[in-house]
């Protein structure tokens, strides 16, 4: 059974892959998920401008 999830960062509903934000924990979809280079964590747009800045 697929369930649809909310993603927290453009309120589309989703059955694709939903990932957790690293920092604010937000569900989002794979389309507004951005991924650190250097970790691997995904970041929703928000956190993801301050994580880049910290992780080198």
């Amino acid at each position: 059974m697929t369930q649809e999830v909310l993603c927290e960062n453009c309120g589309e509903n989703t059955t694709s892959n939903v990932f957790e934000c690293g920092e604010c924990y937000n569900q989002i979809c794979d389309m507004c998920a951005n991924i650190c280079k250097n970790c691997g964590e995904h970041f929703c747009d928000g956190c993801y401008h301050d994580h880049k800045q910290k992780c080198k």
